[in-house]
């Protein structure tokens, strides 16, 4: 199985075994259409959002994800994808993220992990 990135969450947890990395643009502003039918936007900007598939992921793993978004509410934290080049410590960027899905699996890696996971995250440019 070969792996595709890299990636962190608030510096110091390692996103390991992404197996897939997908990315959507969100545009920021509006768009509506004048009274004589004429399509107006006013755009601001766009951020990216990243879904990434991490595979086989063990129990610990698992739970240092969890318990980090989990203590934060889900809320703002840092993340840093080797795509963006640097460092973690000083090139991650805020965002949000959530999970999509949750998978329990069995797999073998050093061992026989019968609580293992398969995760999928949303990763929300801020």
């Amino acid at each position: 199985m070969i792996f595709l990135s890299l990636a962190y969450i608030n510096e110091n947890i390692e996103l390991v075994n992404v197996q897939a990395v997908s990315i959507a643009y969100e545009i920021i502003g509006e768009t509506a259409y004048t009274a004589l039918g004429k399509l107006r936007a006013d755009r601001i900007t766009s951020k990216k959002v990243w879904t990434l598939e991490s595979v086989l992921l063990t129990n610990q793993e698992y739970t240092a994800i969890l318990n980090h978004l989990e203590s934060i509410n889900f809320g703002v934290t840092l993340f840093w994808l080797d795509e963006f080049g640097g460092v973690p410590e000083l090139d991650s960027i805020d965002t949000i993220i959530t999970i999509d899905s949750d998978e329990r699996i069995m797999f073998f890696r050093d061992g026989f992990h019968n609580d293992g996971r398969n995760l999928s995250l949303l990763v929300r440019e801020v």
